[in-house]
C-alpha cells in the first residue's frame, strides 16, 4: 500500500490536482458562504426572599419555572414589548438553561453579530428582573451582564476550511491510487520485460542532456561508465539478433532514444569500432539539433539523390554522424532509398546505429523495417499499457526487438542490470 501511494504521488499527481482543486474550491466557497454567528451569555441569580423560602427543592423548582417562563412565547413577547426586538428573532436566538448546582439562570443568545447577541442577552436578563419584581418569594438579580463567548474550535471557518482541505487531499490521493492500480507503470526491469517480451539489456540513469549531447563532450566518468555498460548489454544480446544496422527508438515521445543512440555510438567508438551514427528522425531531426551539426549536406540530400552517403558524413566529432537538415516525413522514395542507404552504410562500417522517432510515428515504422534489429528505450514510469502497445506495433510490422533499455532508472536498478549484462556477456 505504501508503495502504491508513493508511485501515485510521483506519477499520478495530475490526477490529484484535478480532484483536489475543485473539491477544495467548492468546500472553501461553501464555508465562506455560511453566515458568521456570535454567542453571548448573561447569568441571572434567583435567591429566596426570606428564610422561610430557603428550601433547596423549592429554590430549584423556582429556578426551573423562571427558565421555562423566560423561553416561552409569553416571556419572549414580554422582552419584545420592552425592547422592540422582533419576537421571531428572539425565538431563534434565545435559550435559557437552569443550573443544578446553583440557583442561577444562564441565558444563551446566538445572533448574527456580537453586539446583537449582547443586546438580546441583556434584554432577556432585564426581563427576568421584571418578572422577579412581581414574585414575593424570590429575588432576581443579574449576576453577570452579557459576555461574548469565544466560538468553539469546530465553529471556526479557518478550522473548517483546513478540515475540508485535508478531506479533499485524502480523496485526491485515493483517486490517484485508484488510477495507479488500474493503469500500472514500468517500475523495474522485470516490468519492462513483461510488457515488451524482450530482454532488458541495460539500465540507464537520468543524465542532463545539454551537457551530454555535445560534439566533443561526455567526459564525465559516470556517463562514460553508463555508455560502456550499455555497450556490454548490447553485446550480450548479439547472439540472438541479426547483424546489421541497429535502430534505436523510444516507446513514447521523450523516452530518451536520442541520448541512448549517442551513448551507444560513443561507447562503440571508444572501443575501437568503426561506428556510424545516423539521424533517422526525418520528422523531428532531434539528434542533428542536439549535436549542432552543420547544415551543409544531410541524410535528406542522400535520400533525394542530391549527394552520396560519404559526402553527408560529419567527422568533426568523436563519432561520425550523418545528420538530417530538414523534415521530410515519409514517402515512397524515402522508404525505398533508406533501405539502400542503410545497406551501403552496413557494408562500410562495423556498426551502424540509427536514431529513429518514437514508436507510433510513421517514421519509426519505416526506419525499423529497414534496420536489422531494434533497441527499444523504455523510460522508468512509462504506463505499462503504452509500452505493450508499442511492442505490439513493432511485432505487427515484423520488426525484431533485440533488447530493451530501461531509461532513467534508480542507481540500484542500474547497477544490478550492469552486473547481469556483464555476466551474460562473459558467458557468451
Amino acid at each position: 500500500m505504501i508503495e502504491t501511494v508513493r508511485r501515485a504521488l510521483r506519477w499520478r499527481w495530475p490526477w490529484m490536482v484535478l480532484v483536489l482543486v475543485p473539491v477544495a474550491v467548492v468546500g472553501i466557497w461553501w464555508v465562506e458562504a455560511q453566515p458568521t454567528r456570535a454567542e453571548a451569555v448573561s447569568v441571572v441569580g434567583v435567591t429566596p426572599a426570606s428564610v422561610e423560602y430557603a428550601n433547596p427543592d423549592l429554590v430549584q423548582l423556582t429556578v426551573n419555572r423562571y427558565a421555562v417562563l423566560l423561553a416561552s412565547p409569553t416571556g419572549l413577547q414580554g422582552v419584545s414589548d420592552d425592547t422592540g426586538i422582533d419576537v421571531d428573532e428572539l425565538e431563534q436566538a434565545v435559550s435559557v438553561e437552569s443550573s443544578l448546582d446553583s440557583a442561577n439562570l444562564r441565558i444563551v443568545v446566538d445572533a448574527a453579530t456580537e453586539e446583537r447577541a449582547e443586546e438580546i442577552a441583556d434584554a432577556v436578563a432585564a426581563h427576568a428582573r421584571v418578572l422577579g419584581a412581581d414574585d414575593d418569594a424570590t429575588d432576581v438579580s443579574v449576576l453577570s451582564p452579557a459576555v461574548v463567548q469565544a466560538p468553539p474550535l469546530t465553529a471556526s471557518k479557518r478550522v473548517l476550511e483546513a478540515v475540508l482541505l485535508l478531506i479533499a487531499l485524502v480523496v485526491a490521493l485515493g483517486a490517484a491510487c485508484a488510477v495507479e492500480l488500474a493503469r500500472p507503470r514500468i517500475r523495474t526491469g522485470g516490468d519492462a520485460e513483461a510488457a515488451t517480451g524482450a530482454m532488458v539489456v541495460a539500465g540507464m540513469r537520468r543524465f542532463p542532456q545539454p551537457g551530454l549531447l555535445r560534439r566533443n563532450v561526455v567526459s564525465d566518468d559516470e556517463v562514460l561508465r553508463a555508455a560502456r555498460a550499455l555497450r556490454t548489454g548490447l553485446l550480450a544480446s548479439e547472439r540472438s539478433a541479426p547483424s546489421g544496422p541497429i535502430c534505436v527508438l523510444g516507446s513514447e515521445l521523450g523516452a530518451g532514444g536520442t541520448t541512448i543512440s549517442f551513448l551507444l555510438a560513443r561507447s562503440a567508438s571508444d572501443a575501437g569500432e568503426a561506428v556510424l551514427l545516423i539521424d533517422g528522425d526525418l520528422e523531428g531531426t532531434g539528434l542533428s539539433k542536439h549535436l549542432l551539426l552543420p547544415q551543409d549536406v544531410g541524410l535528406d540530400d542522400v535520400l533525394a539523390g542530391r549527394a552520396d552517403l560519404e559526402a553527408a558524413i560529419d567527422r568533426e566529432g568523436r563519432v561520425p554522424v550523418v545528420g538530417t537538415r530538414r523534415k521530410l516525413g515519409s514517402d515512397a522514395l524515402t522508404e525505398r532509398r533508406l533501405g539502400e542507404v542503410l545497406k551501403e552504410a552496413a557494408g562500410s562500417w562495423e556498426r551502424v546505429i540509427v536514431d529513429a522517432p518514437p514508436v507510433g510515428s510513421q517514421g519509426a515504422d519505416v526506419v525499423g523495417l529497414h534496420a536489422a534489429s531494434v533497441l527499444l528505450v523504455v523510460p522508468l514510469g512509462a504506463p505499462v499499457h503504452r509500452v505493450r502497445r508499442a511492442a505490439r506495433r513493432l511485432a505487427r510490422h515484423g520488426i525484431p526487438v533485440r533488447g530493451v533499455v530501461l531509461n532513467r532508472a534508480p542507481r540500484g536498478v542500474v547497477e544490478s542490470m550492469r552486473t547481469v549484462a556483464t555476466v551474460s556477456h562473459a558467458d557468451g
